[in-house]
């Protein structure tokens, strides 16, 4: 089950980027099709994030770490609950909040996504460095033919 969380995570990041490259576009060119394809995106993206977090919380509980990992993995959780606090902020905005506010209240809106992109973009960084630098969640695969011991130096492997 812990290895649904690398699943999960590449569609929050797919949706939630593509989201904001619509809502960006959509603002500079005055195009309400990309903004409306931008907040359906930011929808999916939320629900989306929430499947990551859950499935990153129980793969934390079910891999060890400790020392240099520990701190990554922290990191990484909380810039998690930071990206999923940011999309269902900018759901609120899009679903409930824009058409009644002053629209020059926009421009956060348009900081928070920012915010949101740096997050999302750090946040797998520390993912990669847990498993690839330090295996967490990595189970060694040992096969018969590699229990033997071969020289790789030589020619036709």
């Amino acid at each position: 089950m812990e290895n649904i969380h690398p699943i999960a995570v590449h569609f929050a990041i797919g949706l939630f980027l593509s989201g904001v490259v619509f809502e960006i576009i959509g603002k500079l060119k005055l195009n309400k099709f990309l903004r409306i394809a931008g907040h359906w995106n930011l929808i999916l993206a939320f629900f989306s994030i929430g499947v990551s977090v859950a499935t990153g919380l129980y793969a934390e509980s079910a891999a060890p770490h400790s020392g240099p990992v520990h701190d990554m993995l922290e990191r990484h959780e909380s810039l998690g609950f930071v990206v999923l606090i940011i999309i269902f902020l900018m759901n609120v905005y899009n679903l409930f909040l824009k058409e009644r506010l002053n629209p020059k209240l926009e421009s956060l809106y348009f900081v928070l996504a920012i915010a949101g992109v740096i997050a999302i973009s750090v946040g797998p960084y520390f993912g990669g460095e847990m498993v690839y630098r330090y295996g967490v969640g990595v189970q060694e695969i040992v096969t018969e033919e590699e229990e033997d011991s071969h020289d790789h130096s030589g020619h036709g492997h």
